[in-house]
């Protein structure tokens, strides 16, 4: 039993005898090509990240990075309209050419055949260094995305409570309180010309900022092809690094209680209690395995306290990790409004007896489960490049399979309690974020939460 448990350690990371995700990296000019074969794809995957983002975009301007990733859908020299752009994507990518804007990333993917690789790819590279920009359609656009910001904002009212959410959460991260949204404000889009979208064009889409992972089908043909037309995008000036502040100070106001009116959403008779935190990026390096194996812990000892014995509550939540200027955890529950002291008392005692002691065993079996799951995952090639991608947008490296294991086997009780202790116990920086019915007694619940910080 003891040499097939190390047998199964040794090789659990490999699935049909690879590991997906150990990728070759190598320069071609002055993009970062990561290539992997995976032998039971039948198709070619590719994505073109560029490392330029909504926290780029010029302060007024706020949305610039979302609106040229549309207007590179609304006609080239070649595909002079939005139908031959849809045209050329079922021809060529089986319908599958996509792109999509985060706060640091433009990214443009798609699928094919082998055999279409070369028209599929020079037609996205027109789209990326070709744009026609035509201010008929700019006009449009802006009103397309326009909407689409009001889509996720709702109301003037949502609008104002945002900006002064993220004036009292991201005291010193301008750009954080300055783009909430990748997409931007409603009155900052309207302020985006064809101007604008020429020059962060010409900026932004160099090869200084471009990786790119190809993926699947990918023989000595298939990379040459693409090895060759990459050189069509131009070189440039590397886009700057996102500000990341020295020190990060606490929020203004640590208890954040806000009723569904106020904040310009649908009213709900239930509460929303968050306790969240935000720190520095560089003490959350290497961190990986503790926020995977934190989030399982917490989430279900929130579980067993809030739904199973008190029955407060329908969902609970947790999560840790990295973002690109800060690593965070938080905690969340939605309960009945007369609970929320309960809850909001019941998920700092969760804390406090992981930070004790009292649930090693739980940890240990959560651990488990989560290695277990990791070995019976079932792959297909999109799965790989999008970990693959998502792996390069957040950590700027693909972690490989192997090494996720690693890390997973690795992490121990006391890396828990050291994160959450860290996080949760010793941090003057954590927050509680409420959100709840009309009526209820606001200045009591703050009153009594003040005296936990």
């Amino acid at each position: 039993m003891k040499q097939t448990s190390k047998n199964t350690s040794e090789t659990e990371y490999l699935i049909n005898g690879i590991d997906p995700y150990d990728f070759t990296k190598e320069k071609v000019g002055n993009i970062d090509l990561y290539t992997k074969h995976v032998s039971w794809s039948t198709c070619t995957y590719i994505q073109l990240i560029f490392s330029v983002g909504a926290m780029h975009d010029p302060v007024g301007k706020e949305g610039l990075a979302h609106f040229l990733e549309h207007m590179m859908f609304a006609g080239t020299p070649t595909y002079p309209s939005k139908f031959e752009i849809d045209q050329f994507s079922k021809v060529h990518t089986l319908d599958s050419l996509q792109a999509n804007t985060s706060f640091v990333n433009t990214v443009l993917h798609f699928r094919c055949l082998p055999e279409a690789l070369e028209h599929a790819l020079i037609g996205t590279l027109e789209m990326v260094t070709s744009p026609l920009l035509k201010e008929e359609d700019v006009s449009n656009e802006a009103e397309i995305i326009t909407q689409e910001a009001w889509g996720i904002f709702k109301n003037e009212t949502r609008i104002t409570y945002r900006k002064k959410e993220v004036a009292n959460i991201f005291k010193n991260f301008p750009d954080r309180q300055r783009v909430p949204s990748p997409i931007g404000w409603p009155e900052t889009i309207k302020n985006i010309t064809r101007e604008d979208l020429v020059s962060a064009q010409t900026q932004n889409y160099v090869q200084q900022n471009l990786s790119v992972v190809l993926s699947g089908k990918v023989t000595k043909k298939e990379k040459s092809i693409v090895t060759k037309l990459l050189s069509r995008i131009p070189k440039g000036k590397k886009a700057r690094p996102v500000f990341i502040p020295k020190k990060i100070d606490p929020a203004k106001e640590r208890v954040w209680i806000h009723t569904y009116d106020e904040m310009g959403m649908t009213p709900s008779k239930q509460a929303y209690v968050e306790i969240s935190y935000g720190r520095e990026l560089k003490k959350g390096k290497g961190k990986e395995g503790a926020y995977i194996l934190g989030r399982a812990l917490v989430q279900e000892i929130l579980f067993q306290e809030l739904r199973h014995k008190n029955s407060w509550c329908y969902e609970v939540g947790a999560g840790f990790g990295n973002a690109v200027d800060f690593s965070y955890g938080e905690m969340r529950t939605k309960v009945d409004a007369g609970y929320i002291l309960e809850a909001a008392s019941t998920m700092r005692q969760v804390v406090k007896d992981i930070v004790d002691g009292k649930y090693k065993k739980e940890f240990e079996q959560e651990k488990q489960i989560i290695i277990e799951r990791k070995r019976a995952v079932e792959l297909v090639t999109s799965d790989v490049v999008d970990v693959a991608a998502g792996s390069i947008r957040q950590r700027e490296k693909i972690e490989t399979r192997k090494e996720g294991f690693r890390i997973l086997h690795n992490t121990t009780y006391k890396d828990i309690q050291k994160l959450l202790k860290g996080t949760f116990l010793d941090s003057n920086q954590w927050i509680y974020d409420i959100h709840v019915p009309e009526g209820t007694d606001i200045q009591k619940i703050c009153k009594e939460l003040k005296k936990t910080l």
